[in-house]
């Protein structure tokens, strides 16, 4: 998650170790320009404060199904996702989906820091499970991977939310 708010140079904010069922979120770095005493530039760098929050999961069990990845989540990791979203504030789910050997999972040389296969994210919403309920198959959308350009769209239209709700 370092890495990726790194490239799409937006502010990574990591949870506690009490996260509720939320590991972070990530907001857009605003940068505000001024003339300074000497009539030189001067930034000033600020959150946006139109954050998105994140549950981050890796798993091997995942499989894909045509446009789809399909995983499974545990009952309740899912019921503190559906009910951690707000109007405000969304929540998405970010599966690390690994490959099944351990050994294939991470590359590290001089010539390269590796990490295998990719991340996707969803928004989670709908209604907490039947308390017999001890998993529930997601869907992810392939079109769904996880990059700079694909989180600045998420930053963006949280923005585009936000002024929308402020009127």
């Amino acid at each position: 998650m370092h890495a990726l708010a790194s490239a799409a140079r937006v502010l990574l904010n990591v949870g506690d170790v009490f996260d509720y069922g939320l590991d972070g979120s990530f907001d857009t770095i605003d940068v505000l320009e001024s003339k300074d005493s000497r009539n030189g530039i001067r930034r000033l760098f600020r959150p946006a404060r139109c954050p998105i929050s994140f549950q981050l999961k890796s798993s091997t069990k995942w499989r894909y199904d045509g446009d789809d990845v399909l995983w499974s989540i545990a009952g309740q990791d899912y019921d503190k996702l559906v009910s951690a979203g707000t109007a405000v504030v969304p929540v998405y789910l970010i599966l690390l989906c690994l490959p099944k050997e351990e050994a294939a999972w991470t590359s590290f040389s001089e010539a390269e820091l590796l990490l295998k296969h990719c991340c996707y994210y969803m928004s989670v919403t709908g209604v907490p499970l039947r308390q017999t309920d001890t998993s529930k198959q997601l869907r992810i959308p392939r079109a769904n991977l996880l990059n700079a350009v694909s989180l600045k769209s998420m930053l963006d239209a949280q923005r585009v939310r936000i002024q929308q709700l402020e009127g």
